[in-house]
Parts: structure tokens; sequence; C-alpha cells
């Protein structure tokens, strides 16, 4: 669901510069303090933590807190989901 959901927001957000294009971004992993997306750019893998700010206890919570990150630094993280 994150992954058809935010994972271009989430490309655009953590791109640093114009030439390192984010090739691949899938989330791994979930769990009431955040979400760990796995990243590659070119052929190397790098593995990123983002911070819910908050404790949340089910999807619909953790949907929530990653619309709100998106929506913090002004990316989409709009679209409806559970």
């Amino acid at each position: 669901v994150l992954n058809d959901m935010f994972a271009e927001d989430f490309k655009t957000m953590l791109r640093v510069t114009a030439s390192d294009e984010i090739h691949e971004l899938m989330f791994i992993s979930i769990d009431g303090n955040g979400v760990d997306m796995r990243i590659r750019i070119g052929s190397e893998y790098s593995v990123e933590r983002v911070s819910f700010g908050e404790r949340v206890n089910d999807e619909t919570g953790a949907i929530a807190r990653v619309r709100a990150v998106l929506q913090a630094v002004g990316l989409g993280g709009k679209k409806q989901g559970i």
C-alpha cells in the first residue's frame, strides 16, 4: 500500500541533487515509529529511515503520518488510501 501511494513523492523528497536520480525506492519495513525504505541510485543501495514523530498503532495511523511528513515538505501525499 505505501509503495503505491507514496514512493514517487519520497523519491522527490530524498533526492539530494539533480544528478542523484533515485532509480528505485521500496518501503521495506514499518513499525509504530516510522518506515524504512531501500533506495537505489545507479548501482548503489542504501536504507533510509523516516520517523513519524509520534507513535502510531495501526495502518491507518501510519498512512496518515506518512502523508503528514510529505505535506510538511510541500509534497503530495494527498492520495486517498485506507
